[in-house]
């Protein structure tokens, strides 16, 4: 995979903290693909893998960042915008794992007294999902030929 701005291979893809809504540990869909394959090869099919997939890993950890500082803000409307951008994005590229985490957070956001936490064992779940998640894409788009 390259960046796109600097057409430089992208070796190493990092994302801030993120933060986490005040579920349970391990509350989030279990047993929910990485990759859902039939979009994968839906996007390969229609030429579109190889760009959508490097510009959302690339985009990524900003929305993380912007979530967090949401959430550091107790900006609850932006946190929830968030959560649903990450939630839609994730799912039309096919991201289902990561979408039904995303979902959580967004659904936890909307019930009434919900808040956020640091809990250090949820974030780094999620921190785990979205790592696994950018490095499925990445091999995805680096055997993809339309890049």
């Amino acid at each position: 995979m390259r960046d796109r701005v600097n057409d430089e291979p992208v070796t190493n893809v990092h994302s801030p903290p993120i933060p986490v809504v005040d579920v349970q540990p391990g509350s989030a869909p279990v047993g929910a693909p990485l990759l859902d394959a039939s979009v994968v090869e839906t996007l390969r099919q229609l030429g579109l893998l190889g760009r959508l997939y490097p510009a959302f890993i690339t985009a990524l950890p900003d929305q993380i960042a912007r979530l967090s500082a949401a959430v550091a803000a107790d900006d609850r409307p932006g946190m929830r915008m968030l959560a649903h951008t990450l939630r839609g994005s994730s799912a039309q590229l096919g991201a289902t794992a990561l979408s039904e985490a995303f979902g959580v957070i967004e659904d936890a956001l909307v019930r009434d007294g919900c808040s956020w936490s640091a809990d250090p064992e949820l974030s780094a779940e999620l921190s785990a999902l979205v790592r696994a998640t950018t490095a499925a894409m990445a091999r995805e788009a680096a055997a993809t030929p339309d890049r």
